[in-house]
């Protein structure tokens, strides 16, 4: 079986008809949103204290980035 590649999909995708396209583009951000909830749920029952200690690390560097680049704050000083 050929491996299918990123690229080969979005080739694929870049000569559907734009109503296509759009359905396509609907359906891969529910997706993603479906999995990054999932992901959020297995962060948010694990126990072990590593969200307690990378959050505020990583919450800091979104700060940093958002600042260096001019954009508003995402969270409450």
């Amino acid at each position: 079986m050929a491996e299918v590649t990123l690229e080969f999909v979005l080739t694929q995708a870049r000569q559907l008809p734009l109503d296509d396209q759009a359905r396509l583009t609907a359906i891969l951000a529910r997706e993603r949103a479906f999995r990054l909830a999932a992901i959020l749920d297995v962060w948010a029952a694990d126990e072990s204290g590593y969200d307690e200690v990378a959050w505020p690390e990583l919450k800091s560097a979104l700060e940093e980035t958002r600042r260096q680049t001019g954009a508003e704050r995402l969270f409450d000083a």
